[in-house]
Formats: C-alpha cells, structure tokens, sequence
C-alpha cells in the first residue's frame, strides 16, 4: 500500500525574497530540479506588506527517498513574456528524505549571508511535502519547462545573452567592478542584436539594455547619453499599452532616467516627465507593491531636488563631461 503513495511538494515559501536586493524585481518565482527535469512555479509579485511569497504545488518528487532535489529562487524583470531566466537568488539542495523530515517538522531551511553579504535575498525557505494517492494526477499548478522563448539557435543566443547580461549586472551591484558594467552593456546590446523586430521579448531586451546603459551613464558622468536609455524605454513602453502587466514597471524605469537628468541638468522638461510617469504609473499600481513604494520614494526626490538653491553647482559638475553632444 505504502508504496503506491506519490511525494509530491504541495507547497513553498521563501522568506524575505527582496531582502538586500540592488535592483526592482518584478517579481519571482522558483526552480524545482530533480531526475533531469525542471518545474517552474508562478512568477509572483511581492509586496511591501508581506515578505513571504508563497507557491502551491503539486510538484512530483521522486519515491526514492536518497534523490538530490535542487530547488532555486529567481527575481524577474518582467511578465509577459519573460525572457531568460531573470537573476538567479538561492539555490537549496537538499534529499527527499529531508524534505519529508522538515516538513513533518514544519521546519524551514534557513540560508545565512552569501559570500560575506551582511544580508542576503531569501532568509529561509519552507517546503511542505505530502504523500499522496498513486491515482492522483493533479500537475495544473506546475509544468515542466524548457526555453522561455523559443528553441531556435538565434533566440536561444538572446536569452544566453540576456542571462549572461543579469549575471554580469549582479556581479557589478555588489563588487562595483567596472568591467562586469560593461559585460552587462555588452551582453545586452548583443542580446537586443539578435531580437527580431516583430519578437514579444523585444521590449525586455531594449529595457535591460536601457537599464545597464542608464547605470553606466551614470558611473561615467555622461549626461549627453542618458538619451539612449530613455529612446529604448519609450519604444518599451509603446510596445506595453495600457493593461499590459510590466507597463508599471516600465514607466518607473523611463521617469528614472528623466529624474537623473533633472538632477543634474534642472530641466523642467525631464521635471515633468518624472510626474507625469509616476503618476501613471501609481494609477495603475496596486498600493501596496514594492513598485508604489519606489515611485513615492522617486517623487520625494524629485520634490527635493526641484526645492534645492543650488542647481546650478550640479550643472556645473556635469560640464566636465566628455561627451557633450545632445
């Protein structure tokens, strides 16, 4: 009888999955490795009011207790469509059998700081394990998956790209090395290369590109430039109409960009557009999402800066630009 039961995870929670993040993810979503196959949940957004996210099953496990199972966390930038994985957060390994034990136990797995990290995204991550009736066949709530985007060679090379752009990005946020900036910029550049025009993954690889463009005009003083980022933003956006689910996410990435030109140009112009996309973005936002918080944050600066008597100090730093073109 005993051996008729399927183990199946019906359940995972992560703690804290924002917790020291650099960037505004969109949201996230887990990875469960086992017998050569992978399982993706949800992508979940996350909120300022809770910080746990919670996944349900069932997601197979494999009767033999010893198994290896590999569960990792993600943070995505967008929804509709994803492209490349996202940036990958934790990986727990772990058996069967001591998936089983903990969750008799109601006993999460506690992750400490990665690589000297005073903090690290994901505190703990609890798992609940059932065993079930070898008849049930309930997977809606879980799939097996292969590429995001398609199984061609050129769209498999923009999500390589991709992924090996975020992975760059993420090495520059925490070790602050200007070579790894500028792989990021590479590897999107390269990415948004091998997008098609007429591709729905097109607009996430002009806004990663926009995003590591923005940083890195940022770090090199090149004011002139941060109209890059702002035309692959726009052309983003205009590929993510209203209802569109990263419109939001959108919108608070494209008033950024006009925020840090305004913060050292005072333009009224780019003051405008800030209010403009951010009020926007807030009508089309739920209150409590960590995207809200940002723009409330975004819009206090803005107010600051826009009140400062000494504007034309900031102007005066950026005229030491090299790149001086409009």
């Amino acid at each position: 009888m005993g051996k008729d039961k399927k183990i199946v995870i019906m359940n995972i929670q992560v703690k804290e999955p924002a917790l020291g993040f650099r960037r505004l993810p969109a949201g996230f979503y887990t990875v469960v490795h086992h017998s050569g196959h992978e399982w993706r949940t949800e992508n979940k957004r996350s909120s300022v009011s809770d910080d746990v996210i919670e996944w349900r099953g069932p997601i197979p496990l494999p009767s033999d207790r010893s198994a290896t199972i590999r569960l990792e966390v993600y943070a995505s930038f967008e929804f509709q469509p994803m492209l490349g994985t996202g940036e990958h957060l934790r990986t727990l390994t772990t058996t069967v059998d001591q998936l089983l034990d903990c969750s008799a136990k109601h006993i999460p797995f506690t992750l400490l700081p990665k690589n000297g990290d005073i903090v690290s995204p994901c505190s703990s991550i609890l798992v609940t394990v059932e065993q079930r009736n070898g008849e049930s066949s309930d997977s809606s709530a879980s799939r097996v998956i292969g590429p995001l985007c398609s199984t061609t060679e050129t769209l498999n090379e923009l999500e390589d790209a991709t992924n090996h752009g975020h992975s760059a990005l993420s090495r520059y946020r925490k070790y602050g090395g200007k070579r790894d900036l500028e792989r990021s910029v590479a590897e999107f550049e390269q990415a948004l290369n091998n997008c098609p025009l007429d591709h729905p993954c097109r607009a996430a690889a002009q806004s990663n590109l926009a995003m590591a463009k923005l940083i890195f005009c940022q770090v090199e003083d090149m004011i002139a430039s941060l109209e890059i980022p702002i035309l692959l933003y726009r052309d983003a956006l205009a590929a993510r109409p209203v209802g569109h689910a990263d419109r939001p996410s959108t919108l608070v990435q494209l008033a950024a960009v006009h925020l840090a030109r305004f913060e050292k140009q005072r333009d009224d112009v780019d003051g405008a557009r800030v209010e403009a996309l951010l009020h926007e973005a807030m009508g089309l936002s739920s209150t409590d999402s960590d995207e809200n918080r940002a723009m409330s944050l975004m819009l206090q600066l803005y107010a600051g800066h826009r009140s400062s008597p000494d504007h034309a100090n900031d102007q005066s730093c950026w005229s030491g630009s090299n790149d001086t073109e409009s």
